[in-house]
């Protein structure tokens, strides 16, 4: 059946794709069309149900002079009305202004609140001008402005959204409309009845099907005076294959029962049908060419049908016999029109001659003629293969997304909530992190965007006790050009559909979006995933690109969570935000882990502007969202508020302490300050500047000297020596004790291959000068002085809590020659050049509460290394073991485990624990392995005058080197911010 093949084949191709109807599907939908003036006689005429399995259909329209004073208690009683009377609800309007007014979108979004939830259809009528005026635009502009009136009306409802009154003058304009994913906009269109018939331009028809194929249309039968008219006229259009059809009617309670009658004979399937071949209509005086004939079909009952409609006034009374070439039917019977009181039909079947005549009484007046088709081998069986399953188009998904977020976009004027901001700073493949915290309260406004009232700050989890909290340096990073997912002009994103996923109990789509190579500026790459039944965005994760140094990465993932407002409507806000970013400073990559929680939110409060006036009033630090990123809100004298665009890039630090470890005679005081600018000058410049007396250094760097590739220098300036212990027998040899001072210089350019990885190459030089100390054998030849040249290879990586660091290096002694007791060590200059190759991997576990475990696991190894080119355990960094700072404790290769625990007492004292155990070989070719655990235990806590003291203790609790055994080291540092 040619017929039946094509009609699934336009169903099956029609989008989106429901998984199940609200309205039961029919074949062939009919109703009327009411404006607001006949609404009461509408709500009357509806105390006649409609039947919810085969009902008759309701469009209220909405003409622009009611849009634009909408009475909303009259359309929410009309709307009633229809649901009540179980009626097939559509709702057509036109707009209150032009189209690209913000009063147009928010009546187009109140519409949909009203009735969207009740519609099958929604219906977006512009009439002439306004669909010139709007199609005459640029095609980008034209696309972005329908978008966003449909996606406005369409909202969180189900209805298939149409589009008209499209004319044949439209056409020319439209079809640009289609290369922009208009399609994926719409599922229909209107137009008024243009032929005799009430069919459409077939220009029109053409142009839908060659650009839109499947989408049905919805066609406005002309206004018509009596209840047959309105049967007839439905009747006609379906003749030409209009199945989609409403008309006006002068009498709607008469017209609407009417078309009860007509629709209780018509079941759902029935529908355009194919004529019989040979079929006659004659009467006793020959053929009655006066009388039409109208086919229909039920596909599935096999049922057919005819209209017998009269084509000339007065049509002659007469007893009719129609002639069909068929000898399978049965239960003919007729119903004069309009009213439809049911006659049974006699027939005669000959099944042997394949020939059936009905006899019917003919009155002049139109009637509906029903019979049964018997099945046969070719009639009634059409079996239907599926050879796939139906996927929805990824522009589908993204404008239901668009049409649930613009009415969002609309109603939410502000919100307010409490948004706690967590900050851990570290090296990849340490375990050491800076921890700042700020309590925030977060307040939004539609126009201005996000304003942060920093409340209070902890440093590693401590309440910072300072009058003011110091403004750190901005590290949020610029803001992204345009958002995936908007409704924009042009198109920066690419899309991808990935899969099906259920997130936190959503069934939802997951969608992949890159820039697009003409976009320009900072954008995103990334997936979402969107409900498939609310079409909500539950989750994105993005890597935002194009960022402004010093930021080299930002990769966050954000979750929203549906919460009420006062009008009723829900609205999607993120909830939280888990993300790392990566700074290149000093030439390292400095990883920051960042997560934010919002608390419940405050929606369209009227207190709102009074609450954002008292926090500026206030001393608190304020952020504003800008184009250029985040930006402090400054209080002038006179009290009020600027924003500072110039980010304020330099900040000083007073350091002072004290350290103390096996290397030294006494405590060693540490008092200074550090500068750093991360823009000297303006030039993209980063210097840092630390003066502390026994220890100074500097550090100048640039990110970027060539794409992706960063420069520094570091120098590091020692005043004091330290002593070198010597344990050739697990016991120390005081004798061989010297001292050894230090100096370093650092270049290093490091190449950003990825936006989670470095590759760095290094070049080191160190100067070494020994001397002796007072037990020191006097026949002990000190090492000769001299710089040290190193060539280093290293690599970094992170994410998501995660890093790793490997590093290799070549070194070369300037000079080196026997030393020791006489007659020791004359292979010395066998070891002038050794190398160093080490690896670290490490993970930290932020709880709640400020609770933290870290765990890391380094190994070190090495060649040709002697007794002053081994590893030796060391304060920081991956070398360090706690305890064991500056025992003279060397190995040729081993690794160390750590793992730590940190936590607070009432937000006042931070405590953490560090165990830590290393298994080394003192010497690598003789198999000897030495075991050396450390315990170490810290502190923090804010002090007076805008101060931060941290306390660190190492303590030596076992080794299988006794006189180390049992030793500790200590680290005192007040720091002070201004």
């Amino acid at each position: 059946m040619r017929r039946l093949s094509w009609l699934l084949l336009l169903v099956l191709l029609a989008i989106p794709a429901r998984a199940q109807e609200r309205f039961p599907h029919q074949a062939l939908q009919f109703g009327i069309r009411v404006g607001p003036e006949a609404w009461p006689d509408l709500e009357e005429a509806l105390a006649t149900p409609s039947d919810p399995s085969n009902p008759v259909g309701v469009d209220l329209m909405l003409p622009a002079e009611w849009t634009r004073s909408p009475d909303w208690t009259a359309l929410d009683r009309a709307v009633g009305a229809v649901v009540k009377a179980q009626a097939r609800l559509g709702v057509s309007t036109e707009v209150p202004a032009a189209a690209d007014q913000p009063e147009t979108l928010e009546y187009l979004a109140e519409l949909s609140n009203h009735v969207g939830g009740s519609a099958d259809t929604l219906s977006l009528s512009l009439g002439r001008e306004a669909f010139q005026e709007i199609l005459g635009g640029a095609p980008d502009q034209t696309a972005l402005v329908l978008k966003r009136m449909i996606s406005a009306m369409r909202g969180e409802s189900e209805a298939k959204v149409l589009i008209g009154e499209v004319t044949a003058d439209d056409l020319p304009l439209m079809g640009p409309l289609y290369e922009r994913d208009f399609r994926a906009y719409v599922e229909g269109y209107c137009s008024m009845g243009a032929g005799s018939m009430g069919e459409p331009d077939d220009e029109v028809v053409r142009f839908l099907q060659a650009h839109h194929l499947g989408a049905p249309m919805l066609v406005h039968l002309p206004k018509v005076s009596t209840p047959i008219a309105a049967q007839l006229l439905i009747l006609l259009s379906a003749s030409r294959d209009v199945t989609f059809v409403d008309v006006e009617p002068t009498d709607v309670g008469e017209t609407w029962r009417a078309l009860l009658v007509f629709r209780s004979h018509l079941s759902p399937q029935m529908g355009p049908g194919f004529s019989v071949m040979a079929t006659q209509v004659r009467d006793g005086s020959g053929p009655r060419g006066d009388i039409a004939m109208i086919n229909l079909l039920d596909a599935d009952r096999m049922v057919q049908g005819m209209a017998l409609v009269p084509m000339v006034s007065g049509s002659k009374a007469a007893e009719l016999t129609i002639e069909l070439p068929t000898g399978d039917i049965s239960d003919p019977e007729a119903y004069p029109m309009p009213s439809g009181e049911k006659i049974d039909l006699g027939y005669a079947a000959d099944q042997k001659k394949q020939e059936t005549a009905l006899r019917v009484r003919w009155q002049g007046k139109a009637m509906l003629v029903l019979f049964s088709r018997l099945k046969t081998g070719t009639v009634g069986e059409d079996k239907v293969s599926i050879t796939g399953i139906y996927r929805i188009p990824v522009e589908v998904i993204l404008a239901r997304h668009q049409a649930m977020q613009q009415p969002q976009s609309i109603f939410l004027d502000n919100y307010k909530a409490d948004a706690k901001v967590d900050y851990h700073f570290k090296l990849p493949g340490g375990t050491g992190s800076l921890d700042v915290t700020f309590l925030n309260t977060f307040f939004f406004e539609k126009g201005t965007g996000a304003r942060w009232v920093q409340n209070q700050m902890l440093l590693n989890g401590v309440a910072w006790k300072g009058k003011k909290i110091p403004e750190l340096p901005i590290i949020e990073p610029e803001k992204v050009n345009t958002l995936p997912l908007a409704l924009t002009l042009g198109r920066d994103y690419s899309y991808r559909y990935i899969k099906e996923e259920t997130v936190d109990g959503h069934h939802c789509y997951e969608v992949e979006f890159i820039p697009q190579p003409q976009a320009k500026g900072s954008l995103y790459s990334g997936r979402v995933w969107i409900d498939k039944k609310s079409y909500a965005k539950i989750k994105m994760s993005v890597r935002q690109t194009s960022l402004t140094p010093p930021q080299v990465s930002n990769d966050e993932t954000d979750t929203y969570a549906p919460y009420k407002g006062p009008d009723g409507r829900t609205y999607w806000l993120l909830q939280k935000v888990e993300g790392q970013q990566i700074f290149s400073v000093g030439g390292q990559n400095i990883v920051a882990e960042r997560f934010i929680t919002f608390g419940e939110p405050t929606i369209n409060a009227p207190s709102f502007k009074d609450e954002v006036a008292k926090a500026e009033a206030s001393d608190k630090p304020i952020l504003q969202d800008t184009d250029k990123g985040l930006r402090y809100l400054e209080k002038t004298p006179d009290g009020t508020r600027r924003l500072r665009m110039d980010e304020k890039t330099n900040r000083w630090l007073a350091v002072a302490g004290a350290y103390y470890d096996q290397s030294l005679d006494y405590p060693l005081p540490l008092a200074g300050v550090n500068y750093f600018d991360y823009n000297w000058r303006k030039t993209g410049t980063q210097v840092n500047l630390f003066v502390a007396g026994a220890i100074n250094t500097i550090t100048v760097s640039k990110v970027d000297v060539v794409p992706k590739v960063d420069a520094s220098f570091n120098a590091v300036g020692f005043l004091l020596s330290t002593q070198d212990r010597y344990y050739p027998t697990g016991e120390e040899d005081k004798s061989r004790r010297v001292k050894i001072l230090r100096e370093y210089a650092n270049g290093s350019l490091g190449w950003r291959f990825t936006e989670m990885s470095k590759l760095r190459l290094d070049l080191e030089l160190k100067y070494y000068r020994y001397t002796d100390v007072s037990q020191t054998e006097p026949g002990f030849r000190l090492p000769k002085n001299h710089l040290d040249t190193g060539l280093g290879l290293n690599y970094s990586w992170s994410r998501r809590g995660w890093s790793l660091a490997a590093g290799y290096e070549a070194h070369q002694r300037s000079a080196w020659k026997p030393w020791g007791m006489p007659g020791e060590n004359q292979e010395a200059r066998e070891f002038k050049d050794y190398a160093l190759w080490e690896g670290s991997f490490s993970k930290a576990f932020y709880l709640p509460a400020f609770q933290k475990i870290t765990t890391s696991i380094s190994w070190l190894d090495g060649k040709d290394l002697d007794r002053f080119s081994k590893y030796q355990f060391s304060y920081l960094g991956k070398e360090s073991l706690s305890g064991f700072t500056g025992s003279g404790v060397r190995f040729d290769r081993g690794g160390i485990a750590r793992v730590g625990y940190e936590f607070n007492v009432a937000n006042v004292v931070r405590f953490g624990v560090t165990a830590e155990r290393a298994r080394v070989q003192p010497l690598k070719d003789e198999g000897l392995w030495q075991n050396h655990t450390g315990l170490g235990v810290s502190g923090a806590v804010a002090g007076p005058w805008q101060t931060f003291w941290t306390l660190d203790l190492g303590y030596a609790l076992r080794s299988d080197i006794g006189p180390v055994q049992h030793k500790y080291t200590a680290a005192l540092v007040v720091l002070k911010l201004w």
